[in-house]
């Protein structure tokens, strides 16, 4: 699975070495990180990778553990590559294979963690529920917002106008133009 399914990218997203992380999660429990799926999806998803099963076989058993339609199959034409991977054991944020973002004290950030992992768990979809506590706070959306931002690289994040939700994006990296004279 390491050197046949993932990508060197994807290997140094999970931290670059295969034993100790196997160890810790084996091969389910790492799709399950890479992926942002559940446990009967990653076991599903790496029989049809490893060639155990046919499309049809397993079109059929994502139907019955019903996940036929999850956030990962939302936008089948955005490759994985091209969706954030957020590390929670490691607290790192990559994209594209680069680190984008780590969180120094996980536990002072904890609303920052708390959106990173309801992204990972929905398998990045464009955009998720506020999953902080307290119930909808416009305020306090954009403070945690604002502070996962700076010195992100990459993406970006940003309320979705409605004070119940959060976007990710790729950041537009073009240059800004100097202001005339």
């Amino acid at each position: 699975m390491w050197h046949g399914l993932l990508t060197e990218e994807e290997r140094q997203c999970l931290g670059g070495e295969w034993e100790p992380l196997w160890r810790k999660k084996n091969a389910v429990g790492i799709w399950m990180q890479l992926r942002g799926v559940s446990q009967a999806r990653a076991t599903v998803d790496l029989a049809k990778e490893l060639n155990l099963l046919s499309e049809a076989d397993h079109r059929r058993l994502l139907r019955e553990i019903g996940e036929s339609q999850t956030a990962v199959d939302a936008n089948p034409a955005m490759p994985a590559r091209d969706r954030p991977v957020w590390n929670r054991d490691t607290s790192q944020l990559h994209y594209r294979g680069e680190i984008v973002r780590r969180v120094v004290s996980p536990s002072r950030a904890s609303s920052i963690c708390r959106i990173l992992d309801a992204f990972q768990e929905d398998g990045w979809p464009e955009r998720i529920d506020d999953p902080l506590p307290g119930g909808p706070g416009a305020q306090r959306l954009r403070e945690t917002i604002r502070t996962l931002n700076k010195g992100l690289a990459k993406i970006r994040f940003r309320a979705d106008g409605t004070s119940t939700g959060i976007v990710w994006e790729v950041a537009d990296t073009r240059a800004t133009p100097a202001p005339r004279p």
